[in-house]
């Protein structure tokens, strides 16, 4: 049966300011365009020996993710920088009578010219000094700030080799790990660095003075400038350091998720897992789990500026509000995991073969079945049934766990409001979804017409996973 058309997967940041890496959001469903590296500029020449060669161009940026199900949000690709090339080695000076040419010094770590050998003159009387041995090649620059390897030295044409040329600067490549923080010196930390309202890369900069929890901010964009002044492990998001995570694996403490957000840091398109911890939350209730604060621990609940948003096979956790009316059955816009007001998610179709994305209520799911019909809204008297959501009938409770591919907390205690009558399903295995879902209440607790596992009931959600 097709039935998991599921298409939230990133939250929109709400207060994210542009200096925070810009919004990524595209046109729906288009691929984001691909960066390109800058080429580093050729060496100069030496004074007769063979130029330097010249630097590695900077690697294209990896392009854009498509938007899920042709409705999410098109990322754009982050274009890498070339390091410069470093100068060429110089030549070597004519050596005295008939000797042989002495060896050059290697190229230091930092591309520092080496003295090139000497190239034996022409006896008065005699023979020609011998020629010198090849040069060797410099030692490779070091590695610039996010940048590309240094060109080696050429080698001199009769002396040995100039050295390395110094390191490329700049570029958009990660030299550091900002989930891990490793790759920087002890006293630094890998953070982010804005090079405009929509481009940027990591680094390894001077540890920041804010604890996560603490008010931030980031300086203007720019390579001196645009970065944040949070502590090591953590970045700045609407103005607070929250500490960086992956997503997979889940790297936050049990009481916190990894959610990525609309043009974060580190990971601007989606595309690299990389997001900041949030406390899980109720979704139904809207409790903050981390310390029992009602409303996601707004300032004021009663005028919420937080929700509990989530998706199947992930933890629910406290974000912010967008819109607060776009509730059951309302087109959620562009699918954010928190497009919709709290306690509503945008996670199917307006019906099979729509385009529209609709929020849908959650509710407090009961199971339900031919013999127990009387459930099919959710459970009575919970004060989250579908009617008490503004789902009204022929919308039935089914349960998270019949939308996910694993297991999660949520997966027998929550539910969502769908009307069964605007979807269809493949009934003859043709490919064509022919037959409209059954409502729960006609379905056989103990049959197995759809499963050869799970029974009827089972098979469509209205009961909770075996």
């Amino acid at each position: 049966m097709s039935r998991r058309l599921i298409v939230a997967v990133v939250l929109a940041c709400g207060a994210c300011a542009t200096s925070e890496g810009g919004p990524v959001s595209g046109a729906a469903g288009t691929t984001g365009t691909a960066g390109n590296g800058e080429a580093g500029t050729t060496g100069s020449a030496g004074s007769s020996a063979t130029a330097g060669t010249t630097g590695s161009s900077g690697s294209g940026g990896s392009s854009g993710s498509t938007g899920a199900a042709g409705t999410g949000v098109a990322g754009t690709g982050g274009g890498e920088r070339g390091g410069t090339t470093g100068a060429a080695g110089t030549t070597g000076r004519g050596g005295t009578t008939g000797a042989a040419g002495t060896t050059g010094a290697a190229g230091t770590a930092v591309g520092s010219a080496g003295r090139g050998g000497t190239t034996g003159a022409a006896g008065t009387t005699g023979v020609a000094g011998t020629t010198g041995a090849a040069g060797t090649i410099g030692a490779a620059g070091t590695t610039g700030v996010a940048g590309t390897i240094g060109a080696a030295g050429s080698a001199g044409t009769t002396g040995r080799g100039g050295a390395g040329g110094a390191a490329g600067t700049g570029g958009g490549s990660a030299i550091c790990d900002p989930v891990a923080q490793t790759g920087c010196q002890a006293s630094q930390r890998c953070t982010w660095i804005i090079t405009s309202v929509t481009t940027g890369h990591n680094a390894c900069l001077a540890d920041g003075t804010v604890n996560v929890g603490g008010a931030c901010a980031y300086g203007a964009p720019g390579e001196t400038t645009g970065f944040d002044n949070c502590k090591k492990g953590a970045t700045c998001l609407s103005g607070t350091c929250r500490t960086i995570c992956s997503k997979m694996p889940e790297s936050c403490p049990g009481s916190y998720g990894c959610n990525h957000y609309e043009g974060a840091a580190f990971d601007p398109d989606g595309t690299l897992g990389i997001g900041v911890c949030d406390p899980i939350c109720d979704p139904l209730t809207q409790t903050r789990l981390t310390d029992g604060a009602p409303a996601c621990g707004s300032p004021n609940p009663s005028a919420p500026t937080l929700g509990c948003f989530g998706f199947p096979d992930r933890n629910f956790v406290c974000a912010p509000i967008i819109s607060t009316t776009k509730t059951h059955n309302v087109p959620a816009g562009t699918p954010y995991t928190n497009a919709c007001a709290p306690g509503f998610e945008p996670l199917l179709l307006d019906m099979t073969g729509g385009t529209t994305v609709i929020c849908m209520a959650l509710c407090k799911p009961a199971d339900t079945s031919s013999s127990n019909p009387g459930n099919a809204a959710g459970l009575p008297g919970s004060g989250f049934t579908c009617p008490d959501r503004g789902a009204l009938a022929p919308a039935e409770c089914r349960y998270w766990w019949w939308l996910e591919n694993m297991s999660s907390q949520y997966r027998n205690t929550l539910g969502f409001c769908v009307d069964p009558t605007k979807y269809r399903y493949d009934s003859n295995r043709d490919m064509t979804p022919d037959t409209v879902w059954p409502s729960c209440t006609t379905l056989s607790p103990t049959a197995h017409n759809f499963d050869a596992t799970l029974s009827d009931a089972a098979a469509w959600g209205c009961v909770a996973q075996p």
